[in-house]
C-alpha cells in the first residue's frame, strides 16, 4: 500500500452475528491481505455484534499486527476490561466518553468531534496521557508494554 496508509481499521461483522471464533477466524483472514497493524473496531450498537474481551486478548496475543481495538461498548465495565485484560491499546470509539476512556488508561480517540475540533482533542488526549509534558514534547506513547497503534 503506498497510499500512506499506517493501519487499518477492520469492523466486526455486521448482520450475521458470528460467534467468537467466527470473529476470531474474521479478524484472522482479515490481515491476510494486509501488512499493516490492524485495529479491532467494536461498535455493537451498530453491528449488533460484541466483540468481547477474551477475543481481543486472543487475537492480540495471536497476531501482533492486531495493534489496537477502538471500542464503542455497551459500559465503562467494558473499557476497563479492555485496558486491563488485553495488549492491545485502546482507543476510544464513543465520543461522549472520552474523559472517560483516558481516565481509564485508553491511549487515544478514533471519534467524529476530532474531524471537527481536532486541535482540542488532540490537546486534551495528550494531557491526558501520563508523562506527556508541552515543555519536553515527549512522545505521547504509554511507558507500558501495551502496543500502540501507530508508529
Amino acid at each position: 500500500m503506498s497510499a500512506g496508509v499506517t493501519a487499518v481499521l477492520v469492523v466486526t461483522p455486521y448482520y450475521n452475528r458470528p460467534s467468537r471464533s467466527g470473529l476470531a477466524l474474521h479478524h484472522g483472514r482479515s490481515r491476510r491481505p494486509v501488512h499493516k497493524p490492524i485495529v479491532l473496531y467494536n461498535v455493537p450498537w451498530r453491528t449488533g455484534c460484541d466483540l468481547q474481551p477474551e477475543t481481543v486478548r486472543e487475537l492480540g496475543d495471536r497476531d501482533t499486527h492486531v495493534v489496537a481495538v477502538k471500542a464503542a461498548p455497551p459500559s465503562i465495565e467494558r473499557v476497563k476490561r479492555l485496558v486491563n485484560e488485553t495488549p492491545c491499546a485502546v482507543l476510544c470509539g464513543e465520543d461522549a466518553m472520552i474523559a472517560d476512556f483516558m481516565g481509564l488508561g485508553a491511549v487515544g480517540v478514533i471519534g467524529v468531534v476530532g474531524n471537527l475540533v481536532a486541535a482540542k482533542v488532540s490537546e486534551f488526549v495528550r494531557a491526558a496521557l501520563p508523562g506527556w509534558s508541552r515543555s519536553s514534547r515527549r512522545s505521547s506513547r504509554t511507558s507500558s508494554s501495551r502496543r500502540t497503534p501507530c508508529p
